[in-house]
């Protein structure tokens, strides 16, 4: 999918070695007080098949959220509804707001971006063709692992101590903010990345990274309007779930 790879690399601020449960906390904007419902409603659960969109019976969460309306000193309570994407290829599954717009399927099958135009004219999300610059964005996409992955002979602790070699390289990065990490031994690292992107632009990107597969999520949003987003990222990271898939 290689609209999806240039959008990593021109987003991610990440190596393929350098991989992806938990949020940094970076100081920008004031989180809002998010209280999850465990609502259920039902809904359509998208899902990958076939180079098709499959529609099917299925549920999503709604968030009921307390937030600052950027521009004032009002709040206003918004209740958010999710639809839950499925990737076929990788097997990992995203809840996303279920107002945002999907975008089109890969050939190759490797993920997909949801947008909202809901940015501001000062905000550039740092994207390239195919999404406007003003869209806030959700990105869910993988990849094999050709670096440090099985296929080239290594096992689980010589793929972290390449991660961990490349730390220092990763947080020299143009535009890094955090960056933390946790091994679940002889499964995943899970690496939670902050970056300033774009113009104005801040970017949360959550990748999961076995000896198999790559698989990432990522939010990027105006750093002014955090308040209003990071719940959204909160939500969308704290319920991914990554696949067995090897893709």
């Amino acid at each position: 999918m290689k609209k999806h790879q240039q959008w990593l690399t021109a987003g991610l601020a990440l190596s393929i070695v350098g991989v992806l449960v938990g949020c940094s906390t970076t100081g920008h904007g004031t989180s809002p007080t998010t209280n999850v419902t465990n609502s259920i409603s039902t809904t359509n659960t998208i899902s990958d098949s076939n180079n098709t969109s499959k529609l099917k019976s299925g549920t999503s969460s709604a968030v009921n959220a307390t937030t600052n309306t950027v521009g004032n000193n009002s709040t206003q309570n918004t209740r958010i509804t999710y639809k839950t994407y499925t990737n076929q290829r990788f097997g990992f599954s995203v809840e996303y707001p279920s107002t945002w717009q999907m975008g089109p399927r890969p050939n190759d099958g490797d993920g997909r971006w949801f947008t909202t135009p809901s940015g501001i004219k000062s905000f550039d999300n740092g994207y390239g063709s195919g999404v406007a610059k003003s869209d806030v964005m959700i990105l869910a996409v993988g990849t094999p692992n050709v670096v440090n992955g099985s296929g080239n002979g290594y096992n689980f602790k010589q793929m972290v101590a390449a991660f961990k070699k490349n730390l220092p390289s990763q947080r020299k990065q143009q535009g890094f903010i955090s960056e933390s990490y946790t091994v679940v031994p002889n499964k995943w690292i899970i690496n939670t990345v902050v970056t300033n992107v774009g113009h104005g632009g801040i970017q949360y990107s959550e990748m999961y990274t076995s000896l198999n597969t790559n698989q990432t999520i990522t939010m990027t949003f105006p750093k002014s309007q955090s308040n209003v987003y990071l719940p959204t990222w909160n939500y969308v990271a704290k319920k991914f779930q990554p696949g067995n898939k090897n893709g």
